[in-house]
Order: structure tokens, then C-alpha cells, then sequence
């Protein structure tokens, strides 16, 4: 006579064994054991969202995921693959869950970071799997920006004739689409060219979104010290 225990549920559990014959009566035998839970696999992230960056940077934020066993016993071997619209564009690095068994109550991790190759939405799944365990996934998503692109309008300027000793009509000068902004006067005469930002205004160091502009710089021609009249080139506006 063989027997096995196959149990349907985690907890302990008894039955009894009676055997009996017409010639010898009957026995009985104490059976008992304790069901466990299998390797059950769960997933948590630090982030899901790791933001915008431009292209070919890489986010701040990387997003750590911590799987773990909440099962009652071990789980098979982990395996981590990147799944999703963009994997390519959110690198797995730190894997410590790659080929590990976990113990009931054991966690391992690994990071995700975001490195986009393109603009537009970007997005990626991370699928763990083991045997016993199941399969869990933890997804996280950014944006790729383009690089920006300083514009300033109008490109060239020419402020004509202008008297010695005094100034010329001011120009307004329009930055378009940027990160940080300088500004800054250069060329063969910038000392007789006068960049005039109104009090109060950001506009050094500012930040532009995409598309924004921003007009409150603003240039004039003027010639500070006495001297013969002659043709000027103006300065160009450079960030």
C-alpha cells in the first residue's frame, strides 16, 4: 500500500487510515501534514512616471523595482525581460532579481532608467517570471523632447544714421524656444550698442518652453563719446 499527501489548501490538516479483515480486525493509523503555499511573486515600483528629457539624456529619476516572494515557499529561477511600446528607450541596470530564488518573504531588486532616442510619449513594461512564482510586470513611461532651438527675431538689424552722442529708437528683440538664455552684445563695436532689459524683468537666465518667446529685450545705438560720424555695423544679439 502506497500513500501521498496532496493538499488543496495552505494549513495544517488530519485524517486516519482504518484497515480492517474478516480474520483480523481492524487498525487504524494516524495521518496529518500541512499544505504550504506555492512561490507567489509580486511587484512595486519607486517610480512609474520618470518625466521628460530631451533626446539623448538621461531622466533623474530611475525608477527601482523591489519583487518579491509573499508565497510560503521557494520560487524557481527569476527572469527579467523588458517588454512595451519603447523598450529600447528605458535600460535596465542594478539587476539583482536575474536568475535568483526567492525564499517565502525574500525581495530582490533592480533599476530602470530613461534614456530616449526619440521625441514623443515612451513607454516600457518589465515582466518577472519564475516556476513556481508566476508572472508579475511593472511599467514605467517618460517623453522625449527634441533639443531646443534658440531663435532671436528679427536676425539683422540696422538702426541707419543715428547723431553722435545720442540714441537711437530702441528695438525689440524676440527670443524664441529655449532652455536657459543669455544675452549678450558682440561684434567690431558692441560698447556703442546698448542692450536694455526693463526692471524687474527674467529675461537673463530665463527658461522658455517649447515654442515660447519671450520680447522684453530690447537693443539701441548710441555713440557715448563725441566723434566723426561714420557707418556702423550693428552688434549681433547671441545667447
Amino acid at each position: 500500500m502506497t500513500l501521498s499527501f496532496r493538499p488543496s489548501a495552505a494549513g495544517a490538516t488530519s485524517a486516519g487510515l482504518e484497515v480492517s479483515a474478516s480474520s483480523g480486525g481492524t487498525v487504524t493509523a494516524a495521518l496529518d501534514g500541512e499544505g504550504v503555499a506555492p512561490g507567489a511573486l509580486s511587484i512595486a515600483s519607486s517610480a512609474g512616471d520618470l518625466g521628460a528629457v530631451v533626446v539623448g539624456g538621461t531622466a533623474t529619476t530611475v525608477a527601482t523595482f523591489t519583487v518579491t516572494n509573499t508565497g510560503g515557499s521557494d520560487t524557481g529561477p527569476l527572469s527579467v525581460q523588458a517588454t512595451g511600446s519603447d523598450p529600447a528607450d528605458c535600460t535596465k541596470s542594478a539587476d539583482l532579481c536575474q536568475d535568483e530564488m526567492l525564499a517565502p518573504g525574500a525581495t530582490c531588486t533592480f533599476e530602470v532608467a530613461f534614456t530616449p532616442k526619440s521625441r514623443g510619449p515612451k513607454s516600457a513594461a518589465f515582466a518577472v517570471r519564475a516556476d513556481p512564482g508566476g508572472r508579475v510586470s511593472g511599467a514605467v513611461n517618460g517623453i522625449g523632447l527634441a533639443p531646443a532651438h534658440l531663435v532671436a527675431l528679427p536676425a539683422t538689424q540696422s538702426f541707419g544714421s543715428v547723431v553722435v552722442d545720442s540714441a537711437s529708437t530702441p528695438v525689440v528683440i524676440t527670443e524664441h524656444d529655449s532652455g536657459a538664455i543669455t544675452t549678450a552684445l558682440s561684434g567690431i563695436d558692441p560698447t556703442q550698442f546698448q542692450l536694455i532689459i526693463p526692471s524687474g524683468d527674467l529675461f537673463d537666465a530665463a527658461s522658455l518652453a517649447p515654442g515660447a518667446s519671450r520680447p522684453n529685450s530690447t537693443c539701441s545705438s548710441t555713440t557715448p563719446t563725441p566723434m566723426a560720424e561714420r557707418s556702423r555695423s550693428p552688434a549681433s544679439h547671441s545667447p
